[in-house]
């Protein structure tokens, strides 16, 4: 991570976001929906916010990585009431 220079003092890198391995956003996001899919393959279905809870990723890393593997059709999303449950299709 590259450090900025303000009026002659240096600033604190910024920290690593909870759950952050270091890489890229896409990277990220791959590592977020393996763990989802083996969540959910373990489970047989959970809800968004059980993910969150469970999982060790922040909670728009989770969001986002559910939204991909919806996307690529490899998960399903049903509402129910408030709550949306997820299950491997």
């Amino acid at each position: 991570m590259e450090t900025i220079t303000l009026n002659g003092s240096e600033a604190e890198p910024a920290a690593e976001p909870a759950g952050s391995a270091g890489g890229s956003v896409v990277t990220l996001v791959g590592l977020v929906e393996g763990d989802v899919l083996a969540y959910l393959e373990g489970h047989g279905s959970a809800t968004l916010r059980e993910l969150i809870r469970a999982l060790e990723w922040s909670a728009p890393l989770v969001t986002m990585g559910v939204g991909a593997l919806i996307r690529q059709g490899l998960v399903r999303g049903i509402r129910h009431d408030l709550e949306v449950v997820l299950e491997v299709t």
